[in-house]
């Protein structure tokens, strides 16, 4: 059995049956249960379907491809966190340490210079989220 917890509160938001957490998680979303806030960390989503769901107001996800390691922003109306690769922190923090993880990471110097263009825009992308709304 899988208990969701809310990351702060540490509160139950969901419990399952299921042995994997990613199934639970699915299982979640089709209930509609409500997951703001969720730890997820080690739920392996690719390949879900997770159509159906949607992100609560006040928020957006953004997905970035880069030559390294995938970047997905999550902005919410506390901020914005940043995971590229493996490694999950709050924007302000990726703009400060970028350099020394891309290197710590085995990034060339292009590599690490792609990235920091990437936080750039990504700020920018955070900074203007309530212009980019579409209409409902």
């Amino acid at each position: 059995m899988i208990e969701i917890l809310n990351r702060y509160t540490k509160t139950e938001l969901y419990s399952s049956a299921k042995e994997i957490l990613s199934e639970a998680v699915i299982d979640a979303v089709r209930s509609g249960a409500d997951l703001r806030g969720a730890d997820l960390r080690g739920a392996d989503l690719s390949g879900a379907d997770l159509s159906g769901a949607t992100l609560p107001d006040g928020m957006s996800i953004m997905q970035v491809l880069g030559t390294a390691h995938g970047i997905v922003a999550l902005h919410t109306p506390d901020g914005c966190e940043v995971r590229i690769g493996w490694e999950h922190h709050p924007l302000e923090w990726w703009r400060e340490h970028y350099k020394a993880v891309g290197r710590k990471q085995g990034y060339t110097a292009a590599q690490i210079n792609e990235y920091g263009a990437h936080l750039v825009y990504v700020a920018w992308w955070a900074k203007h989220q309530s212009k980019l709304k579409a209409p409902k």
